[in-house]
């Protein structure tokens, strides 16, 4: 009996170190001024620190291109072309979106959350209101994009 006590607890604090990797402080500092290059857009994909699925990582694709991996109090930001773009989270069960037509100069947010699924976690997002997601977003860490045109991309 004190075997298994011992196991699903150290099971559930394994569970609750998941991890991403941290943008260096120089890209955090460019994010948060939210000012994309001149003739750009900016996405930014943030998740809030939830008790539930905060173990859970969940992966980003901008137009079916994975760019990164969020967890709990994380967000990610790619810096893009203007037109229309699809961001996306797939998961083995399900894939969320939202879609939307990206204007030069201009910033979309994006809140992405875990949801309960059968086997894996499934992806619930929408878009949201500027002054709250940089609420969230100034609370959060920023995980790396491989997005070609996020700003010291190569620094990475």
């Amino acid at each position: 009996m004190r075997r298994g006590t011992v196991l699903v607890a150290a099971t559930l604090a394994a569970a609750g170190c998941v991890s991403v990797p941290t943008a260096p402080p120089e890209l955090q500092a460019v994010a948060l001024t939210f000012k994309p290059a001149p003739g750009m857009a900016r996405i930014y994909v943030y998740r809030a620190g939830r008790a539930f699925g905060g173990a859970s990582k969940l992966s980003v694709a901008i137009d079916s291109q994975i760019v990164g991996r969020t967890a709990a109090g994380t967000y990610l930001m790619v810096e893009l072309p203007p037109g229309p773009h699809r961001v996306s989270s797939p998961t083995g069960e399900n894939e969320s979106s939202v879609s939307l037509v990206a204007l030069a100069d201009s910033n979309y947010f994006v809140k992405l959350w875990p949801k309960m699924g059968f086997f894996s976690a499934h992806s619930g997002m929408e878009r949201m209101d500027p002054t709250e997601a940089r609420n969230g977003i100034a609370t959060a860490r920023m995980v790396p994009s491989t997005w070609p045109g996020t700003p010291m991309r190569e620094q990475q």
